[in-house]
């Protein structure tokens, strides 16, 4: 039986790049004889000014709906195939030079994946789920090899921060279970895997109150003693304090969000970290930043960057799904949303300090925020998820004006409540939720991009994923690799659902051949004066044909990478790239819609 799939790629739509040059201008400062002898004063005076790169990036006749240049049609298991027509892509800067660079949407391995559909992945502890004795789990993050990391608490006499390191298979490579003397509350909510392989975590710890804390891990899952001194800092303030979410900013430090009421009314609480520990005095005022929304009880659970550095803050704002934007330094951006922020009218009942009934993530092919939330009261809540687009105005043609709702849960006293949220690669959502009725159970529901549930996934877009029949199985958080193996965690379960995968293109010898198989890409041509960047050559006969002597190239998992480069333009102007697409299949390759996130970027200058 021939096996048939059906593979396309999902190119982004990708703002024009930012990177600046900076220019000084010297202003002469006048001087004044003073009287009697014949002498002079003078001062000299440096005025500067910085002029922005203006870049272009123009990608609409390499969308994904432009047909030929991003879909190979139907692909027989077996064969070859290349795309018909040009993904082209015009670049460039007014004012400086430039280069186009490409890389996966999505980050890290394995560009083209077929998206989940719901099966457990058996090769992850056997039967897709793996749970560790007494490890309640509130979070998780992919990590490098395949490997993922969860956090939570680990409680006896008393709970402390209980982080486990999951290897590829399922097997734990190791648990860290921190102890801090006279806590007798030490609860750890979120984890952030840094860019040198440290892991950061952030919660809360009690002795005789509640106080924000943040703790550094190195790969090992021993302390960083460097981190501000014994791999710890709290945060001691009047009232009391705790981290719900982090994020490292590149370049900046950690930053971290969660909630105090040290002003009587329950806020927002975002703080900055150097990378050594210490709140950063640039960030806010004295490295943090207090945000009293609505004057009543306000609570952050979630936090994200956008692509400029911008800090989004996630959470319940006397009951309504907010989000607010800080620029990179912590101030409030004003001209997000209104006045800072977007709020969804949404019911929410307060939990606590405790619970968090929200999810937050950024598209990555169109830059939208998404954000989930439970609707309406604890005994009659459904699921709602929002769209928005960067800069907080309502996406009207998701849901009604920006807005799906779902009753998922039955029965009296059901209610939905929905933890984590996580965007694919191809732009479809994915929430984590927690279903209440007779014991509490973990689901992931999964929506296309405008909002309608995805059929091909679990029943109508829903799978349960822990039953909560012997305990209550809270879903907290889903997240992928970049292959589309989606991961999430239910308090004492995790669990992975199974994708398949095509290889990236790995040499040129082999690539092509029957039995392989590889996804690549090809630069056809250059017009307009630009040059290609030597690990992206031009095809000299201008064909880019399923032949292992044409150059063919892996999409570099990161913008970052060196491979990313495609091509530059060393003076002003506009230049345009023509590209093609590559795949082959082995004759093993599982039927299905296979789909490759990719990401163009402009930068200037070029470097």
């Amino acid at each position: 039986m021939v096996q048939q799939m059906r593979a396309s790629l999902r190119l982004p739509r990708k703002p024009a790049g930012r990177l600046a040059v900076a220019c000084a201008c010297v202003l002469a400062a006048a001087f004044v004889a003073s009287g009697g002898a014949s002498t002079a004063a003078t001062s000299g005076s440096v005025v500067g000014a910085t002029v922005l790169s203006a870049t272009e990036l123009t990608a609409t006749a390499c969308a994904p709906t432009s047909g030929a240049a991003t879909d190979f049609g139907s692909v027989t298991a077996g064969a070859s195939a290349v795309t018909t027509a040009d993904c082209e892509v015009v670049f460039g800067s007014s004012n400086n030079s430039s280069q186009l660079r490409l890389s996966q949407a999505d980050g890290d391995r394995r560009a083209m994946y077929r998206p989940a559909t719901g099966a457990l992945d058996g090769s992850y502890d056997g039967d897709g789920r793996s749970m560790v004795a007494g490890h309640l789990a509130y979070e998780l993050e992919p990590y490098v090899g395949g490997d993922w990391i969860t956090t939570g608490e680990a409680c006896a006499a008393t709970c402390q921060f209980d982080t486990v390191r999951w290897n590829d298979d399922g097997s734990v490579q190791w648990r860290a279970t921190n102890t801090q003397t006279g806590c007798n509350d030490c609860m750890s909510y979120a984890v952030e895997a840094m860019g040198d392989g440290d892991i950061v975590l952030v919660g809360h710890y009690f002795v005789t109150g509640y106080e924000a804390a943040i703790m550094r891990l190195q790969p090992s899952g021993a302390t960083r003693n460097t981190f501000d001194g014994d791999g710890y800092n709290f945060v001691a303030r009047a009232g009391q304090q705790r981290f719900h979410d982090v994020v490292e900013q590149p370049g900046r430090g950690i930053v971290a969000v969660g909630s105090s009421d040290e002003g009587g009314d329950t806020a927002f609480f975002v703080a900055r970290f150097t990378d050594q520990g210490q709140l950063d005095g640039t960030f806010g005022a004295g490295g943090i930043r207090v945000l009293q929304v609505t004057g009543g009880v306000d609570r952050a659970y979630e936090v994200e960057l956008q692509a400029d550095g911008s800090i989004l803050v996630g959470g319940h704002a006397s009951g309504d799904a907010t989000v607010a934007r800080l620029t990179p330094d912590g101030q409030l951006d004003t001209t997000f949303g209104v006045g800072g922020y977007r709020a969804i009218d949404t019911n929410a009942v307060d939990g606590g300090p405790h619970q968090e009934n929200l999810g937050l993530d950024a598209d990555p092919l169109t830059g939208d925020i998404l954000m989930s939330s439970e609707n309406g009261t604890s005994t009659t809540g459904t699921t709602l998820v929002a769209r928005m687009n960067a800069n907080g105005a309502m996406v009207n043609t998701f849901g009604t004006s920006g807005i799906v709702t779902y009753d998922l849960s039955t029965g009296a006293g059901s209610f939905d409540d929905s933890d984590g949220l996580f965007v694919e690669g191809d732009g479809r959502i994915v929430a984590a939720l927690t279903l209440g009725h007779d014991g509490d159970a973990s689901y992931l529901l999964r929506l296309m991009p405008d909002g309608t549930r995805d059929a091909s996934f679990g029943t109508n877009g829903l799978l349960q994923v822990a039953d909560g029949i012997t305990d209550d199985q809270y879903g907290t958080s889903v997240a992928s690799h970049s292959d589309g193996r989606l991961m999430t965690v239910a308090m004492s379960t995790t669990a992975r659902l199974s994708t398949q995968v095509v290889a990236d293109h790995l040499d040129t010898s082999t690539d092509w051949n029957q039995g392989s198989g590889m996804f690549g890409a090809c630069l056809r041509e250059l017009v307009g004066g630009a040059t290609d960047a030597g690990t992206f050559a031009i095809d000299g006969n201008l064909a880019c044909t399923a032949i292992d002597t044409d150059p063919w190239n892996d999409v570099a998992p990161l913008s970052s990478d060196p491979g990313a480069k495609v091509a530059y333009r060393a003076t002003a102007g506009t230049a345009t790239a023509r590209l093609r697409f590559g795949l082959r299949t082995p004759t093993s390759q599982v039927a299905g819609r296979y789909v490759a996130p990719v990401r163009f970027e402009v930068l200037a200058p070029n470097a």
